[in-house]
């Protein structure tokens, strides 16, 4: 996920875009969810990770060719959805999932979602794309080495409406505290 962060927020088409947070959440949406489909439907992780790299090349490239064709054309989450979707499933049934696979506990999968929400900090509108990708860089192996312990748990209580510092603290107290 932190690669997808990584190739959008060096994007100057998404940057400059007035939708460039909805244009982020809806391509985290929708690239969780292919994330989660092709595993469930492969139970290969290397099949579900290279399905996961091209969604997200996808993604932007579609995303980056309609902002600049049409500037001031909003944003329309649904189209590029489906164009994504299109693009990875119809790939993905022509080929035969390989037979040696690794599997992922379904419960696992839950929380990688959970502990992208916390680091990332989706439902704060105030985050740029640049806070995000620097969030993940920052925070989201240490987080996922959290969640890898058996005492971990799910984190709540993070303000919708709070500075970056402000979240990065709420991070640092999660870290310190287990």
């Amino acid at each position: 996920m932190q690669e997808y962060m990584k190739y959008i927020s060096i994007s100057d088409a998404v940057k400059q875009s007035k939708y460039a947070n909805q244009i982020v959440q809806t391509g985290w949406s929708t690239l969780s969810h292919i994330f989660n489909i092709v595993y469930i439907q492969t139970r290969n992780l290397e099949t579900t990770y290279r399905s996961f790299q091209k969604a997200y090349l996808v993604y932007l490239e579609y995303v980056e060719q309609i902002i600049c064709a049409i500037p001031s054309h909003k944003f329309d989450s649904n189209g590029v959805v489906i164009f994504v979707y299109n693009k990875i499933f119809n790939e993905l049934d022509k080929k035969s999932a390989p037979t040696n696979f690794v599997v992922i506990r379904d419960d696992l999968l839950l929380q990688i979602s959970r502990i992208s929400s916390v680091v990332y900090g989706w439902s704060n509108p105030l985050f740029t794309v640049n806070d995000r990708y620097d969030l993940g860089e920052k925070y989201l192996h240490s987080f996922l080495l959290l969640f890898c312990k058996p005492e971990s748990r799910v984190f709540s209580g993070i303000s919708e409406n709070c500075s970056t510092q402000e979240h990065e603290a709420y991070l640092n107290r999660i870290i310190s505290s287990l």
